[in-house]
């Protein structure tokens, strides 16, 4: 299949969902399927296309003021320009996920709103409850909602009412970042012997 990931921003930026698409993303490509991750980079110093691990990467520049919102039209005409079996949105708190709801035509829509209902500052906060409409046309646009949580999902089938639509898949984890914390059984084992004996053998003096 043809997916389109839709995110803020993308690999080499870090961040929750940066590293959540691009795991997801690099799976796919291992399972065989063709992935494009349409994304944007505020900065411009970004390669505007590349591709990272069988991952294509296309990067728009957008307005983004301390980093949020990362308003970028252009991914609407972008996407109005190519066909993809399933265009995948990601974060409720960016308007990328806003602008691939409406340049949907006849593709299966998923949105992953990674919602937390807040924003970061009293600002923002404030800034959400207009914006609650542009949310209100990304969920009605969806075929289906993942969260990441069952907290993340009452919250969301509390405010949006959507709940014929969502569907809870955790974050998963790469169980190779944590290979180097694995110590073999047999030095564990001389670990505990040395700490045993060195408690037996305390001079009289700290007894």
């Amino acid at each position: 299949m043809k997916i389109a990931q839709i995110c803020p921003r993308y690999s080499p930026d870090i961040g929750g969902v940066e590293t959540h698409v691009k795991e997801i993303s690099e799976r796919l490509v291992k399972a065989g399927h063709d992935v494009e991750v349409i994304t944007t980079d505020p900065t411009g110093k970004l390669r505007k296309q590349e591709i990272i691990n069988g991952v294509r990467v296309i990067r728009f520049r957008s307005f983004a003021p301390g980093n949020a919102y990362y308003f970028a039209p252009q991914i609407y005409t972008y996407l109005k320009k190519h066909d993809y079996d399933i265009v995948h949105a990601h974060s409720y708190h960016a308007f990328p996920a806003f602008f691939a709801s409406l340049s949907r035509h006849g593709t299966k829509f998923v949105f992953t709103p990674h919602y937390h209902r807040h924003g970061h500052t009293a600002f923002r906060d404030l800034l959400h409850k207009p914006y609650r409409l542009f949310g209100k046309i990304i969920f009605s646009r969806a075929d289906s909602v993942i969260c990441v949580s069952e907290y993340e999902k009452k919250l969301i089938e509390s405010d949006f009412k959507v709940a014929a639509k969502t569907v809870k898949i955790p974050n998963g984890i790469n169980l190779k970042e944590f290979e180097d914390l694995r110590k073999p059984e047999k030095k564990l084992k001389q670990e505990r012997r040395k700490r045993t004996d060195s408690s037996l053998c305390r001079p009289p003096g700290r007894i």
